[in-house]
């Protein structure tokens, strides 16, 4: 499948430094891509570079708490990327999408300088995954995401972490999915807008899209399912806009020929 759609691929590498990378049990890429809008809400699992494909920091981090080895996490192409007995599922690209948990300071923070100081309990820390990184404004290492307009990339790395060791991802429904909510909600709809008078099918029209977005509300808060909510919700106003626009034109036009007959007398 990499010969359709190839993963993302990096041109060059800036590696740690000499001192980290020895006492590192492992190294994983920190590369994040945001959206058009500039909102983050994909974390890419893979990244080619010089013909091999690397797993993030986040990835490596959830391998070696749940104790997976290498050989055990497996990629399958467009499809997902296997932890164990986790399954990650993935876009075309590699990519998945990124479960946040809150905005930020959603995970508790501890400054490294109370830990340099022994000022933090060693049971406060025990059993758990620590992430070092900076959170200070004027280090440029913020980003936009669904929760928040400023949040640390390190808390980024923890709510992808979290998910992992959670078994909580994100779903996407496949575009079959989202053509049969768009064709059913539409169709019904034009069903049933002929029926009533103007104020009728203005509830009507209402009570679709209250349906169409409350659905697509429970499936994610409850379930971590996204569907499309935008196409069938604006199919929905422009079915209304169109039914409505027609049948005055119809009213209208058989107003003026019922005038003009009683005119003739």
């Amino acid at each position: 499948m990499f010969n359709r759609y190839n993963p993302i691929t990096a041109k060059s590498v800036l590696m740690p430094v000499p001192e980290l990378i020895k006492e590192a049990m492992s190294l994983g890429h920190i590369n994040m891509f945001p959206d058009s809008d500039g909102t983050l809400r994909w974390e890419s699992l893979v990244i080619g570079y010089n013909g091999y494909l690397y797993p993030p920091i986040t990835l490596q981090a959830a391998a070696l708490y749940l104790g997976v080895p290498p050989d055990r996490v497996v990629l399958k192409a467009t499809k997902g990327v296997y932890l164990g007995n986790r399954y990650m599922p993935t876009n075309k690209w590699g990519q998945t999408l990124i479960h946040y948990y809150g905005p930020e300071q959603t995970f508790k923070h501890i400054s490294i300088s109370d830990i340099i100081e022994g000022n933090v309990k060693p049971d406060e820390l025990q059993g758990k995954v620590v992430l070092i990184g900076a959170t200070a404004v004027g280090i440029y290492d913020l980003r936009v995401t669904p929760f928040s307009p400023a949040m640390p990339g390190v808390e980024k790395h923890a709510s992808v972490i979290s998910s992992i060791l959670e078994n909580n991802f994100i779903k996407c429904a496949s575009p079959s999915i989202n053509l049969i909510l768009l064709l059913l909600s539409g169709g019904l709809l034009s069903l049933l807008i002929p029926r009533f008078k103007a104020a009728g099918a203005l509830g009507i029209t209402a009570i679709f899209l209250l349906i169409v977005l409350f659905s697509g509300y429970y499936l994610f808060v409850q379930k971590l399912f996204w569907i499309n909510i935008t196409y069938p919700s604006i199919n929905i106003l422009l079915i209304f806009i169109s039914i409505t626009a027609y049948n005055y034109a119809v009213e209208e036009k058989h107003a003026r020929r019922i005038k003009a007959m009683f005119s003739s007398y």
